[in-house]
């Protein structure tokens, strides 16, 4: 092997039909290697950890390529030569292999000596068309990709911008972009892209990540960013910087996991989430030792309200008292439906005395409610705090108990644990 491509990293992306024992006879010929999976997650991770030189797929057949595909949507941006081996030789695949990689495929059972000198003649052959290409062509490149990619010295100061980044920031030209110094902008520093980048350059490390972003242009905005070191000689010359606008995405996400977090009647919490947050609670409060409580409510004799006005009539209500609760609660607190006609909710850090004023406050402001037709509503309310040795449904069963001796009694009152 020659000096030049001593020490080369190849990241093997496999599915269990490596040629046996290839990659120790790589490694004992001078390459790094680390082979894993064709999972999405663990190439980000991988990829950013070892910055490998080439990336060698290894796939059964066509029906691989799906996965393939996918991976390569991930690897593309980076650069990074790609090739295959394979034990599938028939034309689908070739056309298929050709669209993703001009440097074509090994077959499988190639010998090993084989192998080696194709990954080398590979290399070799990269390595000469990137310095062919690198001063017109990469740039060309970078001018017309659909990703957002700048360019910065060592001191952060921006050597190159193309026009996405100017359309995902929204920044009105390249020489206003370039007033931004990445290592000392405070949006940056706020944002979080500032360390990540003086991170990356202090330890000639690459980096990938997501943030939410507003910039100087007052465009709120998701970013997935991956900086890559430009080292030359072991000396940091600056960093290339990716920006893949993933807005719509993290918007859809978001949207999703309000809506399975929400009532979709009332808007406020439903049961599952309410769980899931007093189960944290009750886990901050064993290390805090700082106590929190719940207010359970039942609208009263809301059957009956169905039954004489229609269930319009009756989501009315519901969503009216839903809207009284919020407005009157604190940010920190959270409103759940945990039933037909019954809600919770849970106030961090209130001692039960706070939570039974707060809850006979709240009986008092729906009982002066005024609905067309129905008139006023009443609601019974059940209140208890956190003890030490409560599970969820120790102290749910608590608060219950308290609500229907509300009930017991009489209806439109308040019943505590004190």
């Amino acid at each position: 092997m020659s000096n030049c491509l001593k020490n080369k990293k190849i990241l093997l992306l496999k599915n269990n039909c490596l040629p046996e024992d290839i990659s120790d006879f790589l490694q004992n010929n001078g390459y790094i290697i680390k082979s894993i999976g064709f999972e999405i997650s663990s190439i980000n991770k991988e990829y950013e950890n070892f910055s490998p030189d080439i990336v060698i797929i290894c796939m059964k057949s066509e029906e691989n390529l799906n996965n393939v595909q996918a991976v390569y949507k991930e690897l593309k941006q980076m650069k990074t030569p790609i090739m295959f081996i394979t034990n599938n030789t028939s034309e689908t695949m070739f056309k298929k292999i050709k669209e993703i990689s001009s440097y074509g495929f090994i077959v499988k059972d190639t010998d090993k000596y084989v192998i080696l000198s194709i990954i080398e003649t590979f290399l070799k052959i990269y390595k000469s068309n990137f310095k062919k290409t690198r001063n017109y062509n990469h740039w060309q490149f970078d001018e017309d990709s659909p990703v957002g990619i700048l360019k910065c010295d060592a001191k952060g100061n921006i050597i190159y911008a193309n026009k996405r980044v100017l359309e995902i920031l929204g920044s009105p030209s390249i020489k206003e972009t370039k007033k931004i110094n990445l290592l000392n902008f405070p949006l940056l520093i706020k944002f979080g892209l500032s360390n990540k980048l003086k991170y990356c350059l202090e330890n000639k490390k690459s980096k990938t990540f997501e943030i939410k972003y507003k910039s100087k242009w007052g465009k709120n905005l998701w970013l997935r960013i991956h900086i890559k070191t430009n080292i030359n000689k072991n000396k940091v010359l600056g960093a290339q910087i990716i920006l893949d606008d993933i807005t719509d995405k993290k918007l859809k996400e978001e949207r999703l996991k309000h809506l399975s977090n929400t009532d979709f009647l009332t808007n406020t919490y439903n049961r599952r989430y309410f769980n899931k947050r007093l189960e944290e609670e009750i886990e901050r409060a064993n290390i805090t030792n700082r106590k929190f409580s719940l207010i359970m409510l039942d609208i009263d004799h809301f059957k009956k309200i169905n039954d004489e006005f229609g269930h319009h009539a009756g989501d009315l209500v519901l969503k009216s008292i839903a809207q009284l609760i919020k407005n009157r609660i604190r940010k920190t607190d959270i409103l759940a439906r945990w039933g037909g006609e019954e809600f919770i909710i849970l106030l961090p850090e209130t001692e039960i005395k706070n939570a039974a004023i707060l809850a006979e406050d709240l009986r008092n402001m729906i009982n002066n409610l005024k609905f067309k037709d129905i008139g006023n509503v009443t609601v019974s309310l059940g209140v208890d705090n956190y003890h030490s040795d409560d599970t969820i449904d120790s102290i749910i069963k608590r608060v219950d108990k308290h609500l229907y001796a509300s009930k017991s009694a009489g209806r439109n009152c308040v019943v505590t644990g004190i």
